[in-house]
């Protein structure tokens, strides 16, 4: 993998936000299923544009799969730089 410097950056303006945040749920599930106690999971997506460029999960499939994490007592951050980073987050399933 490259590191990210100003070099190697290349925004291209999307977003494949729906996707990234079903990916680092997955990850999150795998990572803590070795772990003994079997904890809640702390998961925080941070963005700066909104959702543009997702292929592989819908916006349904996430809401979904967070709302059984919630039920499991996961709890989820959204952290956003857009100018609509409150509506964004609602539209995830992310309360704020």
């Amino acid at each position: 993998m490259r590191r990210l410097t100003p070099d190697t950056c290349e925004p291209r303006a999307y977003t494949p936000l729906i996707d990234a945040c079903y990916k680092t749920i997955k990850a999150t599930e795998e990572t803590i299923a070795h772990w003994r106690n079997n904890p809640a999971g702390i998961v925080v997506f941070q963005t700066g544009g909104q959702e543009s460029a997702s292929r592989e999960h819908s916006l349904a499939k996430l809401r979904d799969l967070i709302e059984r994490r919630k039920g499991e007592g996961w709890q989820f951050v959204f952290l956003c730089a857009d100018i609509d980073a409150y509506s964004t987050a609602r539209g995830l399933g992310s309360p704020l």
